[in-house]
């Protein structure tokens, strides 16, 4: 992982609104023997993936994630990228404390996926462009070479703006589609339990088949792989954070068959939930030793 030395202060409380800084950028990558920990900042987060595809997870947004796509994390928002299995997400970085408008921080969708992983356009070529000329000031430091950051950011985040703009229409598009948000939050609810499509679809007052299309075209997954997903997601938290058994881990993300837990974890994981465990206890004694 590269990452450039922070231009700011550690207290950001007292900056004035129309203040931005650049809090750090470079290179990272997520490889599969990484321990992907849900976190969060106090600063935007941006990135841009150069290589590799992965599952993404942001707030209460869960999404797919390839070369070409840009990622935008607010503050305060948790979130964690996977890569496939086997595989790693290579990705470039720029962190921004305080925007220069406040209103946009006010008006940035949080909670929609489109702006939450947008799919390779104008802005996601945009950040890449301006990234590599951050990074390359960043490696010359010549003179005054932190004012010519803090404008290319500026120039990054009036885009933003733009973009924001020209969505609007997707946007209340996508608000007028409230069933994908309450199907969303019934499954973050009820993952414990035996639910089914039909379940799903009935919470949210429309038919199965409206929501498999509409919910698949809204985050990328269908409603079932979707719970899946989440399923997993808690699983592989519980082996690495807690000292339940895999049977009782199982149990408490929805499966009372333990080989079919055992199977679907596999198979979105690459590993069995012992292997997966012993692999994460392992990081975590290496981690210790450093």
């Amino acid at each position: 992982m590269s990452r450039m030395p922070p231009l700011v202060e550690a207290d950001h409380e007292h900056q004035s609104i129309y203040r931005s800084e650049v809090v750090w950028a470079g290179t990272n990558e997520a490889l599969p023997s990484h321990e992907f920990k849900y976190h969060m900042h106090d600063f935007w987060e941006f990135i841009y993936i150069t290589d590799g595809e992965g599952e993404i997870l942001a707030g209460q947004i869960q999404c797919r994630a390839r070369i070409g796509d840009l990622l935008v994390y607010p503050p305060n928002v948790g979130h964690v990228e996977k890569p496939d299995t086997g595989k790693r997400l290579a990705m470039k970085v720029l962190s921004i404390v305080n925007t220069s408008d406040m209103d946009f921080m006010e008006f940035w969708p949080i909670d929609d996926p489109l702006y939450t992983c947008i799919s390779s356009c104008w802005l996601t070529e945009a950040f890449n462009r301006l990234t590599d000329r951050i990074l390359e000031e960043y490696k010359r430091m010549e003179f005054a070479y932190a004012v010519r950051v803090k404008a290319l950011s500026l120039e990054f985040q009036s885009y933003l703006v733009q973009f924001v703009n020209q969505n609007s229409e997707k946007l209340n598009s996508n608000l007028r589609h409230q069933h994908v948000i309450r199907s969303r939050q019934y499954i973050q609810a009820h993952y414990r339990q035996n639910i089914r499509l039909a379940d799903i679809a009935a919470n949210s007052f429309v038919s199965m088949y409206y929501l498999s299309h509409s919910f698949k075209k809204s985050t990328g997954f269908t409603p079932m792989n979707y719970l899946t997903t989440l399923r997993i997601f808690k699983a592989q938290e519980m082996l690495s954070g807690t000292r339940h058994s895999i049977s009782e881990i199982s149990q408490l993300v929805g499966y009372d068959d333990l080989q079919r837990f055992s199977n679907t974890f596999k198979k979105y994981t690459g590993y069995s939930p012992r292997i997966y465990r012993q692999m994460q206890l392992n990081n975590q004694r290496e981690h210790i030793k450093r």
